[in-house]
């Protein structure tokens, strides 16, 4: 009805349209239930749809990792407004059309709920995930071998899994930055 409306009073071909969830749901994937329990993917790789201004990139499908965070640049570059500066904002905007950003990005997820803290790093090909309540573990998952992340084999890959930290605890070094100015 949304988009049917946008048709009805003309603004539809020039209108910039983002859907997104903001969470998933996990049905036992990991022995949870619902939300709010972990960083596994059937909780934080989420639907994003975008409709950009004339039809670009219509029917296109971006297999590239973006993160929710790129929504608000992205929205007001394509509003003509200026970005914050990087201190300020964690994402970027999406490339206007089919294209992913330049180069691989590392999605960085977080839960911190009725005492379920973790975080986690994703990128296309693995998985960082360091659990601290209840569970506290280290978590490294090869993703084109398995990708339900079923089987953690941080103990085969020590160097990988220190640098997927490292990066980690970097980014979550800086949005705690972000979100205390």
């Amino acid at each position: 009805r949304f988009l049917r409306e946008l048709r009805a009073r003309g603004f539809y071909d020039d209108a910039l349209v983002v859907f997104l969830a903001d969470h998933g749901e996990e049905f036992l994937d990991h022995g949870q239930w619902l939300h709010g329990r972990s960083v596994f993917d059937e909780l934080v790789r989420v639907p994003l749809l975008v409709k950009w201004p004339g039809r670009r990139g219509a029917g296109q499908r971006v297999a590239e990792q973006v993160q929710v965070v790129d929504v608000l640049p992205t929205v007001l570059q394509s509003l003509g407004l200026p970005l914050p500066p990087p201190e300020a904002i964690v994402g970027r905007p999406l490339p206007a059309g089919a294209r992913a950003p330049e180069g691989e990005r590392e999605a960085l997820s977080e839960i911190s709920h009725r005492g379920i803290v973790a975080f986690g790093l994703r990128t296309s090909a693995d998985k960082y995930v360091r659990r601290f309540s209840p569970e506290s573990d280290e978590l490294y998952f090869d993703l084109r071998q398995d990708p339900g992340e079923k089987t953690s084999i941080a103990d085969r890959h020590p160097q990988r899994v220190r640098l997927l930290k490292a990066q980690a605890e970097a980014g979550m070094g800086l949005r705690t930055l972000i979100h205390m100015d």
